[in-house]
């Protein structure tokens, strides 16, 4: 698949009920063709326990419905919507990561930090989860810069260990960081490991395309989109590919605040 070709029009970051989305596959796909979408993508969000004993109520768990579910709708739907199998696989370093399903078929892997564990090594939390769970993230790493810099961190090792297509919310650390409440978005810190980032990325031994998300958009959870405005210029500048998604938990939000995302991509070049 062309990631490039289907750049503004379609929908590649998808859940559904096999994980944490409300609407079963058909619905998913009844809803892109309605809405003009020429590919939707399914990307449920990988098996976690057997790699890591962590217990999720949001992971995928059963791979093989999964798999034969999609592969039937491709089949009903061909010729009127394209429709691929993809994953949201997590970074977990020393645990897992999009390398473990590299090889398993599918027609792509989105890879993602959602989990960091403390210094410790005995607790986990997830940043993208709620407001209480970021301040316990807070206290188990002893401050917000000292957390904000471990997710850098993991976004590097994801960066560096490969294995993936798509670059998922790349900054999704501010989710929970209404207003600055626990850190600032804007100090020469945070923006210096972002550049780091970007020029990982532009280095990076294989292709990787960089995700424009309005999933906080869409959930009310924030006010822009990820990367924020800032960064998604600096992305440009190193001629880093991106791809419009919605990270859609229901099929109201397939192209959801895509009017938003595409004119952030024209500001920073993109279009």
């Amino acid at each position: 698949m062309d990631l490039q070709e289907l750049q503004t029009n379609s929908s590649l970051h998808t859940h559904t009920v096999f994980c944490d989305g409300t609407d079963d596959v058909e619905t998913m796909c009844r809803a892109a063709h309605e809405k003009g979408l020429k590919a939707i993508g399914f990307s449920a969000h990988a098996p976690i326990y057997e790699k890591t004993g962590w217990k999720s109520n949001w992971h995928l768990r059963d791979l093989d419905g999964y798999i034969v579910e999609i592969q039937s709708a491709k089949e009903r739907w061909n010729g009127r919507l394209a429709v691929y199998a993809g994953l949201e696989v997590d970074f977990i370093k020393g645990l897992m990561g999009p390398v473990d399903f590299k090889d398993k078929g599918f027609d792509y892997l989105i890879g993602s930090v959602h989990y960091l564990t403390s210094p410790s090594g005995g607790e986990h939390f997830a940043v993208d989860g709620s407001v209480a769970e970021l301040e316990r993230g807070v206290e188990l790493f002893g401050s917000a810069d000292a957390m904000v810099n471990a997710y850098w961190d993991a976004e590097e090792a994801l960066i560096a260990e490969g294995g993936f297509d798509i670059l998922g919310h790349i900054d999704l650390i501010k989710k929970n960081n209404a207003r600055g409440a626990y850190f600032s978005q804007t100090t020469p810190f945070y923006v210096e490991r972002f550049i780091h980032i970007a020029d990982l990325i532009a280095h990076a031994k294989s292709n990787i395309t960089i995700e424009v998300n309005t999933g906080g958009l869409n959930r009310g959870k924030t006010t822009e989109i990820y990367p924020s405005p800032t960064f998604l210029r600096l992305l440009w500048k190193r001629n880093i590919p991106v791809i419009l998604t919605s990270d859609a938990h229901c099929a109201d939000h397939l192209d959801g605040n895509y009017a938003v995302g595409r004119v952030e991509m024209k500001k920073a070049g993109y279009l």
